[in-house]
């Protein structure tokens, strides 16, 4: 693909051929994340801009696209694509982003100037990539859903480097917490952020708002979404892949959902057994292989059957054979009542959260409500329902309990 993808863009849009034929091969990943640039632009336009912006990017130039990366939308996802951009042309080819290891896609050094459309280098580097007319994209999500998913990533499953990014320091905040950080519940957390901007302090990259991105400086051509990242992403990939085989990324499309799973199972397993001595300085080994698993439960990984092993078991399992188990349990559940679970849980953290810290969180993140079009006061976070706290997944101490017959019977 050449320089000319956003004038792709236009073709499509004028003749709407979206799902047509187009270059002699069939394009079927419509998407409305042109439309989504094009409102944000319109709100943009009632708003005070930073002309002079410095944006960290990620970039390649054979293809000229160009992507800002927010914690916790994806970033790792998109990084590793944008090293498949790198190889095509090399001996070393990847078929898909998740055969780059995520060790071997690392942060981008590469920072876009909204006033010049220049890129630069942030160590001093004296050249510069002219990027006007660059195909710009991000992906956003649900900041309700941003927050949750990074509780959930960086606390309940076992991080003892995140555990100290967010334990609350007794000495500015009303909340004290013991055990390393690792005992902080999702209200806590809240309001953790709550205090830190309070007193303006620089909040940790996976709970920040959107404006690391500046979405009224960039002109973005494309807004993904994560609520609806398969469609976004293949959409995009699709235009970068115009000299490839449609066929293979046919292919990539059908293998997405449980290479997604795998990747995400793997990563979930491989980090804690890394950090084991540090994980057993502040709570039980058992335990951390406990939370793995509910992580895993939580974000619709696994299902809801009960950690199988007891705790001698699990003291002696090694990294393979729990990856191995994790995986086969993935198979005993179906997609619905993954996505039954994972929905609960969130609706479930929420409700626990009190209305004053939701408010709180709702003005934090108001620019991105509403830039984005997401609603800051949905039904299923502010409508009080007991019964979504029936499976209490946030309760560590029952994933020896099987709860899947319970998630059947409600899915009937």
């Amino acid at each position: 693909m050449s320089n000319t993808l956003y004038s792709y863009y236009i073709l499509l849009q004028k003749s709407a051929i979206s799902n047509k034929r187009l270059f002699g091969k069939t394009t079927t990943y419509p998407t409305d994340g042109y439309k989504r640039a094009e409102l944000l632009r319109e709100k943009c336009s009632s708003s005070v801009r930073n002309l002079h912006a410095r944006v960290r990017v990620s970039y390649n130039k054979a293809h000229n696209i160009l992507y800002c990366p927010l914690c916790k939308i994806a970033s790792t996802f998109w990084t590793r694509a944008f090293k498949t951009f790198e190889y095509e042309k090399r001996a070393l080819a990847k078929k898909h982003p998740y055969e780059i290891k995520i060790s071997d896609a690392p942060r981008s050094d590469l920072y876009f100037d909204t006033s010049s459309e220049y890129i630069k280098r942030s160590h001093g580097s004296r050249s510069k990539i002219n990027a006007k007319g660059s195909f710009k994209f991000l992906f956003v999500r649900n900041p309700f859903r941003k927050l949750f998913s990074a509780f959930v990533d960086k606390i309940v499953g076992p991080n003892p480097i995140f555990w100290k990014v967010f334990k609350t320091k007794p000495e500015y905040y009303d909340v004290v917490n013991t055990l390393c950080g690792a005992d902080l519940k999702f209200g806590q957390f809240l309001k953790n952020i709550v205090q830190t901007v309070q007193l303006n302090n620089t909040l940790d990259c996976h709970v920040k708002t959107f404006n690391a991105c500046e979405p009224c400086a960039m002109n973005y051509t494309f807004v993904g979404k994560m609520e609806t990242f398969k469609e976004d992403t293949f959409h995009i990939l699709s235009k970068c892949n115009q000299n490839e085989t449609f066929e293979k990324l046919a292919i990539f499309e059908k293998q997405f959902s449980s290479l997604h799973a795998d990747d995400a199972i793997d990563d979930s397993i491989t980090s804690p057994f890394s950090w084991t001595d540090e994980i057993r300085k502040c709570i039980p080994w058992a335990e951390a292989l406990q939370r793995i698993w509910r992580k895993l439960q939580i974000r619709g990984v696994i299902g809801m059957q009960a950690f199988p092993l007891s705790d001698r078991e699990a003291e002696r399992i090694n990294e393979t054979k729990f990856i191995e188990l994790v995986k086969k349990t993935r198979l005993r559940t179906t997609s619905k009542e993954r996505q039954w679970q994972k929905e609960y849980a969130f609706m479930e953290a929420y409700q626990t959260v009190p209305s004053n810290v939701i408010n709180d969180i709702r003005k934090i993140y108001s620019r991105d409500f509403k830039l984005f079009d997401y609603d800051d006061i949905p039904n299923n976070l502010f409508k009080t329902d007991a019964s979504i706290l029936d499976f209490k997944f946030l309760d560590y101490s029952n994933v020896k309990e099987n709860y899947y017959p319970n998630i059947k019977k409600s899915l009937l």
